[in-house]
């Protein structure tokens, strides 16, 4: 079983916050800012490049004031990554919000890792998720909709006597629920969050399921495009909601990676044929494997750089901290700069020292001890979790070509890339400070 992450409610806080404990829980790599984004975000659209967000925008038909020009003709699927630390879930999360209103999109995001049993995940269950999220987001937002192929489409799978009975016994308000809109019975597409137990386990109905999608793919994704086409009728004649669905995947990163290969990379002509625009957010190794095979044709591929190490990040990333905490008797001004100058613009990695140094002191941090304690346990640990062969790559810089752009088709290089020890900025490529002076 995989470890649970630890977060914390940003509700209980007051930012920003000033006691020692509280200081250490929210510089924590993982604290969770859902809540309290308007108050912990930070714009950092001036220092990194916003290509990727504008070609998004532009390929799903947005305008300036990010309203639908015209429903698409052709949907795009994007695989959207980024480098530990770059803030991707963040960006991710807004962009939702931001293109989430009724002259724009019906977004739906859905966060992997907390709606899905990421260790169970199987490729069928893409499937499964992306109608029945559909379905709960048009009943939470009162939409009126009419589907005869849905209907359809929940008969076939639990049509078994074995799936109905299972279904009724662990499930007992299955068949008290209605749509409520046209006294349709869409139950099974109604449970929401039990789907994610339902498919932890190997029940006859999550094995029903799974076998009859993967039996016939490509009529699954016939019929689900005409449930598509008759929920956008039924969008078309009503005034008050956006005329286009998007999805938004975010959180991939604890799916096994064979898992992703088998569906976004194997299967890739599959998900492409699906009428509807998708961004998936997608492991950096899934990024690459894509970006460097042909199934690349089936897919836009962007990738949310770091944040270059300029003066002007150095602020940004300082109001970050800032908005958190209040930093005057926790740590001497020198260290603080010297953890924003040493994260190389991950802002995980910022993290990541702040709390080392945090908890490895009762007093104020001052820089004598931020050199010898915090820079030298973090250095040993990176440098030695580097193979032989990561050393060699980073002692004789094969990580950048004959024109001094960065070269990730080595695998070897993907997985220092993904394990920040080389750290992509828009164009360039450097190892990470924290050992740099290992390879000079």
């Amino acid at each position: 079983m995989l470890p649970q992450k630890v977060t914390y409610a940003t509700q209980n806080y007051q930012f920003p916050v000033t006691d020692r404990t509280d200081i250490r829980e929210v510089v924590e790599p993982d604290f969770d800012i859902l809540g309290k984004e308007d108050e912990l975000y930070v714009d950092l659209s001036e220092v990194r490049s916003t290509d990727y967000l504008n070609e998004i925008k532009n390929q799903i038909n947005l305008d300036e004031q990010d309203c639908l020009i015209k429903p698409v003709k052709v949907y795009p699927k994007i695989l959207f990554s980024g480098y530990r630390g770059s803030g991707k879930t963040l960006e991710v999360r807004r962009l939702q919000k931001e293109l989430n209103h009724s002259k724009g999109y019906i977004t739906i995001l859905v966060e992997t890792e907390s709606e899905l049993e990421v260790s169970k995940f199987k490729p069928e269950d893409f499937f499964v998720f992306l109608v029945a999220k559909l379905v709960k987001r048009l009943l939470e937002d009162q939409i009126p909709f009419h589907s005869l192929a849905l209907l359809d489409l929940q008969k076939e799978w639990l049509g078994e006597k074995e799936v109905a009975e299972e279904l009724n016994n662990t499930n007992k308000d299955i068949a008290e629920v209605s749509a409520g809109i046209g006294g349709d019975f869409l139950g099974f597409f109604k449970l929401g969050t039990s789907l994610k137990g339902l498919f932890a386990s190997e029940s006859k109905t999550s094995t029903t399921i799974r076998q009859k999608i993967d039996r016939n793919k490509p009529e699954l994704i016939q019929r689900f495009n005409l449930i598509l086409m008759e929920i956008r009728e039924s969008l078309r004649t009503n005034p008050k909601v956006a005329k286009d669905i998007l999805f938004i995947f975010d959180g991939s990163e604890k799916i096994r990676f064979e898992t992703y290969e088998n569906l976004f990379i194997n299967e890739a002509q599959l998900i492409t044929n699906i009428n509807l625009s998708i961004i998936v957010s997608v492991p950096i190794q899934t990024f690459f494997k894509v970006s460097h095979s042909n199934s690349l044709q089936f897919y836009d591929c962007k990738l949310l750089p770091m944040l270059k190490p300029t003066t002007e990040t150095f602020l940004k990333m300082r109001e970050i901290l800032e908005r958190r905490a209040i930093w005057t008797d926790v740590i001497n001004p020198d260290a603080l700069e010297a953890v924003i100058r040493y994260s190389g613009g991950s802002i995980r990695q910022m993290f990541k020292i702040m709390s080392v140094a945090i908890i490895g002191t009762r007093g104020k941090i001052m820089m004598e001890y931020f050199e010898e304690k915090v820079l030298y346990k973090l250095k040993n640990q990176m440098y030695e979790s580097l193979t032989s062969e990561h050393k060699r790559i980073l002692k004789n810089k094969e990580f950048i070509d004959e024109n001094k752009k960065p070269n990730v088709a080595d695998p070897n290089i993907w997985q220092l890339v993904d394990a920040n020890i080389l750290l992509k900025y828009n164009g360039t490529i450097d190892i990470n400070p924290l050992i740099a002076e290992y390879f000079e």
